[in-house]
């Protein structure tokens, strides 16, 4: 069985929190202080985007989406990312396919607009490819409207199906019930929302207690007893946006169209056809290629990608009767299929209609 071509859908690695989450001048200042040190140094950013240029469809109008230093990619993100690319070039090697022997027309790397998540594939890249300067694929930004890897912003009917959802799954509405208390405590809690400044969301929150956690940043006094429910409620929540199968198409319809496309090439020897296709995203990319894949893992509903957790979907070949095969990993673990047996490998065929199926109807 001989690898011909490996997708990698990874999460950006660790970063700052998306929100200050003080208001005041004062607390403000003190947060942002809080978190500047802990990201990168310009020499490696200069590195980094010196090695691997951004290629990119914004104009210089468009916002970056952040705030410095918040969403920001901290230098432990870069080595966890680096790290992941050193372990996906130990997988090439070991399979048959060493990227670093490829030519950049072998390779497709996509981002979205987001600082972190281009700062991130540039450091995979770096990992995987080590140093070898001969090959220095670009880091394609991929259009809003286009977007494959966030579609959130291209489709705002996710919104609606999504608040349509906590009423009329029943399961969803008594977690929402129950969880009543603490988003009410928490709201009152945390500076951000207990101005006024934005509505509570559970990502937000979620997000608060992951980063303080992580870089062993004081919590706001009250807060405490709340992080481990926050965030496995926020998981149970898009686990069950994404049993959904509306909700699913609309996120990763364009991306998992884009899979198969990419695999189909390979399979025909079409030119242009590409060997390493990276697309550098967020958590919610991983968890929705779980459960567009039918990933057993996507049955645990308190599962949250860690930051840099990547999908491999790897297409094989068998060299003596030319079949073809699917076999998906998630960072060093095969994936089993819901209701499969112990085989590591899906039949093409088999695995562009489990694909169909879950895209039956979805018209953008």
């Amino acid at each position: 069985m001989r690898l011909r071509q490996v997708q990698v859908v990874h999460r950006h690695g660790d970063r700052t929190p998306l929100r200050n989450v003080f208001r005041g001048a004062r607390g403000e200042e003190a947060e942002a202080q809080r978190w500047e040190p802990m990201l990168p140094l310009s020499e490696q950013l200069a590195q980094l985007r010196g090695a691997f240029r951004v290629a990119t469809a914004q104009t210089p109008a468009q916002s970056p989406l952040q705030t410095r230093p918040f969403g920001f990619l901290t230098r432990r993100g870069i080595e966890q990312m680096h790290a992941r690319g050193v372990k996906l070039r130990a997988l090439g090697e070991r399979e048959g396919l060493p990227f670093a022997s490829l030519n950049d027309a072998d390779v497709r790397v996509m981002s979205n607009a987001y600082m972190r998540t281009q700062l991130s594939a540039q450091a995979l890249l770096h990992g995987l490819l080590g140093d070898e300067l001969r090959l220095a694929p670009r880091v394609h930004v991929l259009a809003q409207e286009r977007d494959m890897i966030n579609t959130y912003a291209s489709f705002p009917e996710i919104a609606t199906l999504k608040a349509a959802l906590e009423t009329e799954s029943e399961e969803l509405a008594f977690r929402e019930h129950a969880m009543a208390p603490r988003k009410q405590e928490l709201a009152r809690l945390l500076p951000l929302f207990a101005a006024g400044c934005e509505p509570f969301t559970w990502m937000t929150t979620a997000d608060y207690f992951v980063c303080r956690t992580a870089h062993a940043v004081p919590l706001i006094p009250g807060t405490e007893a709340h992080g481990d429910a926050a965030q496995g409620h926020l998981s149970f929540r898009f686990h069950q946006f994404y049993s959904n199968p509306r909700i699913l198409q609309l996120v990763v319809g364009r991306l998992i169209q884009n899979v198969l496309v990419e695999m189909q090439r390979v399979m025909a020897d079409e030119s242009g056809q590409r060997r390493l296709v990276v697309y550098s995203g967020h958590d919610i990319s991983i968890l929705s290629v779980l459960h567009a894949v039918d990933a057993a893992r996507a049955d645990d509903q308190s599962w949250w990608p860690e930051y840099s957790s990547a999908v491999a979907l790897e297409l094989l070949q068998d060299e003596h009767s030319g079949r073809w095969f699917v076999r998906c990993r998630l960072d060093d673990d095969v994936l089993a299929r819901r209701g499969a047996d112990n085989s590591a490998l899906v039949p093409f065929d088999e695995f562009g209609a489990l694909i169909a199926d879950k895209l039956r109807g979805f018209v953008e």
